[in-house]
């Protein structure tokens, strides 16, 4: 792992802190996470569905990456493990 990408996983935690932080209209959804079946969240581009997921997981230990970085084209599992570990 180099320092770009150590920089924009920064950079991204900081942006998922943000979207917490937000004071976001009050809608009614369930996304029931505690079960071991797969969620798939569908919609058309700019919709929100990236927001829903991380405020589905609100509260919850997790990770999150963004891949759509061209910078962590090269990011593997070994990187991931010195991550969390």
């Amino acid at each position: 792992m180099n320092i770009t990408e150590i920089l924009i996983l920064i950079r991204q935690k900081n942006e998922l802190n943000y979207i917490y932080s937000q004071e976001l209209l009050d809608r009614e959804y369930h996304i029931d996470i505690n079960t071991d079946i797969i969620k798939v969240i569908t919609g058309i581009r700019r919709s929100g569905k990236s927001t829903l997921a991380l405020l589905s997981l609100k509260d919850k230990n997790f990770g999150y990456i963004n891949f759509d970085e061209r910078e962590l084209l090269n990011f593997n599992l070994t990187d991931i493990e010195n991550l969390i570990f």
